[in-house]
């Protein structure tokens, strides 16, 4: 086993950061929770999920102060359910296919409401960052299984749901205790989930009384006038009707008003100023944008202000403490400021003169997404002469502006201030320009590590962002490396230094690894020793920051890995293959292996597919230790296009011992993918039988028609499949059909329960083998349940 390992590589990863380079197929994609989110001081109780997972992936929280506990291994590949798109819809907006763990999630009373990371990793790396949200109001979760609206209990609540498949449309029904306003807020691309909701709230009629669309990937509001005694339903789908197991969301309901922002968004320390708060219903309850003013102190500290609204309502609103003077519409300034203001029309321009002096550096910043407002800012420096120095749209991503300015003239500068939004502005168009000198002071920054092979070495970079002048050196230190992973005994990044690429150093002989890591900067800084901690941006995560620390960890998840003696391709070019619908496909495989390694190795569905899959499906199986050469049994489901090839990607996963002996699963994706040309099927099961309306505890026969290609010998098998909740109310006997058989009577038994309401759909399915492999088609039938005592079927 010796000369094995000279060929194996260790690679050191970063958790999410740009520059990161695998030896093999990582475990990839956001990774996503069911539930989202619970209540703090819990144990919550949920799945996790990401593609591409091995068997012994393990999942680790970004914030020592909540632990998760797995409570198995990662499940089979998560199919999508039907219905499936069709033509052109078909090729677009595919999520990854996922696994499922169980888990157990400890979080702290006392841990504050929003978001923590977590990632998994294995022997192929770090990777699926997902997201967790920690509320503070009662919770409850989505019946997935209920066929009409789930009632909503006691307002204020959250409500944890998910659009799992396709046209899915989630709705609640809320029973009115008092007149008033209801806030809806619901959170997805906020926590990772990658679509855009529609919130829709109808009236007991099904007159439609509100409506949000979140067309710009923001996450919807709104608010509407209820009634005490009345019944409303709010739904909640994705705008283009997309659904998926990691589409999940958090839909909060409130009663009252709701603050959107303020005027001003923040104040100096210590300062008693008037402050204009700004949302829906403040003044008057009535569900549109109106505002109130009341006087406010400013603690030292960010704190909490409690608004009473003239309808009773009390609303807390958080501010941030400025240590900058405040001021009210400055015309001309000599020093540092902030201001807050309101933009009142389209293409509105705010000026401000500032004195400032060759040799000072200001840092100028116009903020109004983190509060909240729809202003998007863009500033504009003309110098003493009235030329235009610089202009300045969007900060690291984001619509906010932070930007550095260094003088080189004294006299009077103007700072412009506009929107660029292009939206009509309305009492919500807040924004906030604050003119500063920094203070000394110094942030980190982590950059991706290339590789490191068994026994070499590698660097991994720090960034050093200088402010106020700062120029002190900082010394680095690194804690939690994985075992076998060195670096040396003192790391520094020099006076005029503004990055250090720090030796990476791995052992041949140790086992393979999994840590969390911290790197901290120290320096001194006007006679005081301060620590900063290099933070890292992860991938995924929340899909509509506020800041551009939003998506930042502090504790970075490192992994040391193998590269997979094996590889996989298929034999046949793309698109060579003619298959029929509804039959098995053996598509013919290569095993191609390294190393010494003749053990056995498991193949399955990859995550990332090429196309919307439209059921398409291969089973996990096993290849035998030394074989090269397999058929891999793929199932084209009897509905796929003709007009098109379909594809299959797979994942190749087999054990490995590491340096230590310890078997590792390590994963490669196959070199290329299972493609077929769609041809008729070779059997075809229609329901002769309409959609049937019945009461519980009626039975039925439901008549079918089958047509099989004449070389398709041997008795096929019928079996009913019926929905989750439908198990042991509806139920056949399987039956065989001969081959010379075209005309079915399947008899359908129908329990009496008060469970069957509603409309159901029932699936026939027929099974034959041939060459001993199935060939399957399937029949569909509408069954609606009545109390009506009255029962037929409909013509």
């Amino acid at each position: 086993m010796a000369n094995q390992w000279t060929t194996l590589a260790l690679l050191l990863a970063l958790v999410g950061l740009q520059g990161i380079a695998f030896g093999q197929q990582p475990p990839s994609g956001t990774g996503h929770a069911w539930p989202p989110g619970a209540r703090a001081g819990t144990k919550a109780k949920v799945v996790l999920g990401g593609p591409d997972w091995t068997p012994d992936s393990r999942i680790f929280s970004h914030d020592p102060r909540v632990s998760i506990l797995t409570l198995g291994k990662p499940g089979h590949v998560l199919m999508h359910e039907p219905p499936y798109w069709f033509e052109i819809k078909s090729y677009l907006n595919d999520p990854r296919l996922t696994r499922e763990v169980s888990a157990e999630i400890d979080i702290p009373k006392d841990y504050p409401s929003g978001p923590f990371f977590w990632s998994v990793a294995n022997a192929n790396g770090v990777g699926s960052t997902g997201m967790f949200m920690v509320g503070n109001l009662p919770e409850v979760m989505e019946n997935e299984d209920r066929k009409t609206a789930q009632p909503v209990p006691a307002l204020p609540v959250t409500i944890n749901g998910r659009l799992r498949k396709i046209e899915e449309v989630d709705r609640y029904l809320l029973r009115a205790t008092k007149t008033g306003l209801v806030q809806c807020e619901l959170t997805a691309r906020k926590i990772g989930s990658d679509f855009n909701a529609v919130l829709e709230v109808f009236d007991a009629k099904g007159g439609k009384i509100a409506e949000a669309f979140d067309t710009e990937g923001t996450d919807p509001t709104l608010s509407f006038k209820a009634s005490k005694d009345q019944d409303y339903v709010i739904s909640v789908r994705d705008v283009d009707y997309r659904g998926y197991r990691n589409f999940t969301y958090r839909l909060t309901m409130t009663e009252g008003p709701r603050v959107i922002t303020t005027l001003p968004v923040s104040g100096a320390s210590g300062a008693k100023i008037p402050v204009e708060f700004i949302g829906v219903g403040l003044a008057t309850g009535q569900p549109i944008i109106e505002s109130i003013t009341r006087e406010v102190t400013f603690a030292t500290t960010p704190f909490s202000y409690t608004l009473k609204t003239p309808i009773g309502a009390e609303i807390s609103v958080p501010f941030q403490t400025l240590n900058l003077p405040t001021l009210t519409n400055p015309e001309k300034a000599s020093g540092p400021f902030a201001v807050s203001r309101r933009m009142t029309q389209r293409g509105e321009q705010h000026r401000y003169k500032v004195e400032m002096k060759k040799g000072e550096t200001w840092v100028i910043a116009a903020e109004a997404h983190r509060f909240g407002s729809p202003v998007d800012p863009t500033i504009i420096i003309h110098g003493p002469d009235g030329k235009m120095i610089t202009s300045k749209d969007d900060s690291g991503g984001l619509p906010d502006i932070r930007h550095t300015f260094l003088v080189t003239t004294d006299g009077e500068y103007v700072v412009t201030v506009m929107d660029q939004s292009g939206k009509v502005p309305n009492l919500s168009f807040i924004y906030q320009l604050s003119i500063e000198k920094p203070r000394p002071d110094f942030q980190l920054k982590t950059a991706g590590v290339q590789g490191l092979p068994l026994g070499a070495k590698t660097e991994l970079q720090v960034s050093l962002t200088r402010e106020g002048g700062f120029k002190q050196p900082v010394t680095l230190s690194i804690a939690g490396l994985p075992k076998g992973v060195k670096v040396p005994e003192k790391i520094e990044i020099g006076e005029k230094a503004d990055s250090v690429k720090i030796p990476l150093e791995s052992s041949k002989d140790e086992g393979l690894d999994i840590s969390l890591v911290t790197i901290t900067g120290t320096a001194k800084v006007e006679d005081q020793t301060i620590t900063r901690v290099a933070r890292g941006t992860i991938k995924g995560g929340n899909l509509f920051p506020r800041q551009t620390n939003d998506n930042e960890v502090s504790h970075l998840l490192f992994a040391t890995t193998m590269k997979a003696p094996f590889k996989v391709k298929p034999v046949e070019a793309d698109g060579g293959r003619r298959v029929p619908r509804g039959a098995t496909h053996l598509a013919e495989l290569i095993i191609e292996r390294t190393d010494g390694f003749h053990e056995e190795i498991t193949l399955d569905m990859a995550g990332n597919q090429s196309r919307h899959r439209q059921g398409i499906f291969g089973p996990a199986m096993k290849v035998p230790g030394g074989t090269d050469k397999m058929e891999y049994p793929v199932f084209p489901p009897e509905w796929l296009e003709t007009t098109r090839t379909s594809r299959l990607a797979l994942v190749a996963m087999g054990l490995v011992k590491d340096p230590k002996g310890k078997p590792h699963w390590l994963m490669v994706p196959m070199d290329g993918q299972i493609t077929m040309s769609m041809e008729g099927a070779l059997m075809k099961l229609t329901s002769a039988s309409e959609d049937v309306l019945l009461k519980p505890g009626d039975s039925f026969a439901w008549n079918m028609k089958l047509m099989r290609n004449p070389k398709l010998d041997g008795t096929a098998k019928l079996e009913l499949l019926v929905p989750e909740p439908l198990k042991g109310l509806v139920r056949a006997k399987p039956m065989e059909i001969a081959k010379d058989q075209t005309t079915i009577s399947f008899p359908i038994e129908v329990g009496k329960s008060p469970m069957l309401t509603g409309e159901w759909m029932l699936t026939a399915r027929v099974t034959l083998l041939r060459n001993g492999h199935p060939v399957i088609s399937e029949a569909n039938l509408i069954v609606e349940f009545t109390p009506s005592t009255e029962s037929s079927l409909i013509k």
